[in-house]
């Protein structure tokens, strides 16, 4: 080395031939021609902060004795001196303290030595929101049914974002989005290679700061699939105006089965299921005016069979057959209830109801009932129509009418009453049927109206009307023979407040029929509008009338309340 200093020294004596002559010395020694050029730039400048300290690290170029270190806080507008040129900064890392910790910093470095400096190297931008570094080390190992993967715990991350895939990369499942461990176990079938792929993130307020993925290597099956299953021996299609109902034979080692179906003699198919694991499904919703053909095909870890197809089945006759005869029975006098019952329809599974009074429109009842019978409410009098229609799931079959009698009391006297049956033609017989025991059934009737004898007028009794001669079939009833009621609207003499002192106190008279007319007294209503202090007892009678006053001896005497409290209605019966 010193010889050839003192040949490149003789040389700017000598001039310009001693010159040329040093300079191909030169270029046949390489290791002295690197040693005086400056080094190369440093490579992966990295920073990382802890608190209000920013540390940068780098790696070393060959021949740098020194670095120059500058950092920004305004994305390189403007740099401040961490280690300055001269300051002679030789290690390759620096911690720059007192940083600002809201703000992000870039750090610059370059290398220096006698001969120069290189160019510079800059960080990537570090702030107090910077993502944490990738997971490295992700490994996985498989058992029966499950997937283990694991990684190295990275600073600074608190979860971690793991999905799989079994198609080498080309489309990934969610394992976990926000783990917290460094390990995770996946369910997994046994049969498929799968990577696993992490990332880990750092959470700041409510986002999140994510690093990016690290993939492991592919893992390999843990068994060989099985073969593939062979397809259904059978499959079988019945169906009904409702909805089919598809079965097939169980295939060994199948798992599962694919079913698909075709509406146009398979000229094309149409997916219905996927991996079902029964060998018997129910459809409801069809065309109902279409061919069907099923064909199903059974499924495994090791792929999947061939396709078994069904018979055609076509439309099923699913016209819902007219009703065959309307019934009903009728209770009630003027309004009330009317009761239809009806023979079942072929193929119906419901059926509308309506009503029309005499003259009248047509109402609904009842729409949907599910049996062959129903009683619906109504309030007019005379006579009604039944309607009954049946329902299925193709259509609504033709009305079939039934008219309805009512069997009404005209005005009762104490010696008979008259029915009248509206809404019926034909003969009707009628028996008593209240108070026990029962009547006979009547002789034949003809007309609308009929005279009752020989009643009782304090008697309630009930007649019905039947439409045969056996009095089996009822389509009417009438009750009547209430008694009478004689009201004393007119007594206001008392007036309010009324203190009861004297030996009696009288309401206005009343007169009535008496027992050689049928009339035999049952009560009497003391309305009483309040009742101050103690009353002591009390006792209430009728005494008959001459000449202007009551008699001295009660005519009646009347039991009931002696000591009436509250204000309301006190009734008193007479003995």
């Amino acid at each position: 080395m010193g010889g050839i200093g003192r040949l490149v020294a003789r040389s700017r004596a000598l001039g310009l031939r001693a010159a040329i002559l040093a300079l191909l010395l030169a270029a046949f020694s390489p290791s002295l021609a690197l040693a005086q050029q400056p080094p190369g730039k440093p490579v992966a400048v990295t920073v990382t902060r802890a608190g209000n300290t920013l540390t940068a690290t780098w790696d070393a170029p060959a021949g740098a004795t020194k670095y120059h270190v500058t950092y920004s806080a305004d994305d390189g507008k403007s740099w401040a001196a961490a280690a300055g040129p001269d300051d002679g900064h030789s290690a390759a890392s620096i911690d720059i303290a007192n940083i600002d910790a809201a703000k992000v910093y870039i750090v610059g470095v370059r290398a220096g030595n006698a001969h120069g400096w290189s160019g510079w190297r800059n960080s990537a931008p570090n702030g107090p929101n910077a993502p944490p570094a990738r997971p490295d080390a992700v490994s996985v190992t498989r058992a029966d049914g499950i997937l283990t993967a694991s990684w190295n715990a990275v600073s600074g991350a608190d979860k971690y974002h793991v999905t799989y895939s079994s198609t080498g990369g080309e489309s990934w499942q969610l394992a976990a989005a926000s783990h917290t461990q460094a390990s995770i176990t996946i369910s997994v079938d046994n049969y498929s290679a799968y990577l696993v792929g992490v990332r880990a993130g750092k959470t700041s307020g409510n986002d999140t700061f994510w690093s990016g993925w690290r993939n492991s290597p592919a893992s390999a099956p843990f068994a060989t699939p099985p073969a593939p299953p062979a397809a259904p021996a059978s499959v079988t299609l019945n169906r009904s105006c409702a909805q089919f109902t598809l079965s097939w034979t169980p295939v060994p080692g199948a798992t599962g089965y694919d079913v698909n179906y075709s509406n146009n003699n398979r000229k094309s198919w149409h997916r219905t299921l996927s991996n079902v694991p029964q060998t018997v499904w129910i459809f409801a919703t069809w065309s109902k005016d279409k061919t069907y053909t099923v064909a199903v095909r059974a499924r495994n870890a090791g792929g999947e069979s061939g396709w078994t197809n069904s018979a055609a089945a076509p439309p099923p006759h699913c016209e819902v057959g007219n009703l065959r005869a309307v019934t009903r029975t009728t209770h009630g006098a003027a309004g009330g209830a009317i009761t239809a019952t009806w023979n079942a329809g072929h193929q119906a599974t419901a059926y509308n109801v309506n009503y029309r009074a005499d003259g009248g429109q047509w109402q609904r009842i009842a729409s949907n009932v599910s049996e062959t019978t129903h009683t619906g409410s109504v309030t007019s009098t005379g006579g009604y129509t039944v309607a009954v229609q049946a329902v299925s799931g193709s259509g609504l079959s033709n009305w079939r009418n039934a008219g309805v009698a009512w069997l009404t009391a005209g005005n009762v006297t104490p010696t008979g009453a008259t029915l009248t049956l509206a809404g019926h033609s034909g003969a009707w017989y009628v028996k008593k049927t209240s108070p026990s025991p029962a009547g006979t059934c009547s002789a034949s009737i003809t007309g609308t109206t009929h005279a009752l004898t020989t009643l009782s007028a304090n008697t309630i009794y009930t007649y019905t009307a039947y439409s045969d001669a056996a009095c089996a079939n009822a389509i009417g009833s009438a009750a009547f023979g209430t008694g009478v009621s004689v009201s004393n609207l007119s007594e206001t003499s008392n007036g309010i407040g009324l203190s009861i002192t004297a030996n009696f106190t009288d309401a206005n008279a009343f007169t009535t029929g008496g027992h050689g007319t049928g009339y035999t007294l049952q009560g009497v209503v003391f309305k009483f509008r309040d009742s101050v202090g103690a009353p002591g007892s009390f006792s209430a009678a009728i005494h008959a009338v001459s000449g202007g006053n009551p008699a001295a001896s009660a005519t009646y005497t009347l039991s009931g309340s002696s000591t009436p409290t509250t204000a309301g209605d006190y009734t008193y019966t007479c003995s």
